[in-house]
């Protein structure tokens, strides 16, 4: 196993070098061995199985190298221990390029095994990994936020699933094309700041009348095909659904045809130009 590492044939930098050796630990044990995979940077774990294990041989084995030594005495154990092994041998905390998302998940990112918790993929599916990671790239797009902020790596521990949490997109300055900036935006409790909101006077049939509130955000991303597509146009738009039900810090519900006819008046054809 050492050898598979050291081989002139073996060109590989960017993976960790393990070993796993399952074993007894009886027979004779050169301690050359430890030593040639201490200086080649290869962690030995190693696993004893069964009654008559040479603990300590398989003890020192592991220590002499950085790496666990782990007892099993049946087989069905075994299962549990390589899943702990394989936590021991993966670096979930290294964050080479300081953005607040570790290496590890970034790979993940890049490769589109990490998903949003809505199942939907990330922004950075398809991105080149060398190219996240980059220094300079800790701010991908440039908005002021890191890539850790706008993309939130969440553990569900019902489900022991991680999945991912977008704040606002990393590979786009203004997410919600509102042609304000994420960085302008972006608070620890929401997202965008396109809410518009107010409270409610509803009057039922037989003249009841309650009090509420209400609100609706906007995501003018739905649409445009990009933020640069903003314009006065759009804000009159977002004006008529808030109009239609705002007047002096009250909504009042009205019926439908009341929007519709606006929505019928608003002049279209210069919109889409």
């Amino acid at each position: 196993a050492i050898s598979q590492f050291t081989s002139s044939s073996y060109t590989r930098e960017d993976a960790y070098k393990y070993v796993i050796f399952l074993t007894d630990g009886d027979g004779s044990y050169s301690t050359s061995y430890t030593t040639a995979a201490c200086n080649s940077g290869i962690i030995i774990y190693t696993i004893g199985l069964g009654s008559g294990v040479q603990a300590s041989v398989l003890k020192n084995i592991a220590t002499g190298t950085g790496g666990k030594y782990f007892f099993a005495s049946t087989a069905t154990e075994l299962e549990n221990i390589y899943d702990e092994v394989s936590v021991e041998t993966v670096d979930y905390s290294t964050d080479s390029n300081e953005d607040g998302i570790s290496d590890y998940y970034t790979k993940l990112l890049c490769d589109g095994t990490l998903k949003l918790g809505t199942g939907v993929d990330n922004p950075f599916k398809g991105y080149d990994y060398d190219t996240i990671q980059q220094g300079t790239s800790k701010d991908f797009d440039s908005d002021g936020l890191l890539n850790g902020q706008e993309l939130i790596v969440k553990h569900d521990a019902s489900t022991n699933k991680v999945y991912i949490y977008m704040m606002s997109n990393p590979t786009a300055p203004d997410s919600d094309y509102d042609g304000i900036d994420d960085c302008d935006e972006l608070t620890h409790t929401k997202s965008h700041s396109n809410e518009f909101g107010a409270d409610v006077i509803y009057t039922t049939t037989d003249g009841q009348k309650f009090n509420t509130t209400a609100s609706f955000v906007v995501d003018y991303s739905l649409f445009f095909e990009d933020n640069t597509k903003f314009n006065q146009d759009l804000s009159v738009l977002a004006s008529l659904y808030v109009l239609d039900m705002y007047d002096k810090g009250w909504l009042e519900l009205k019926e439908r045809r009341d929007l519709l006819k606006k929505l019928m008046e608003f002049p279209w054809e210069k919109f889409l130009e």
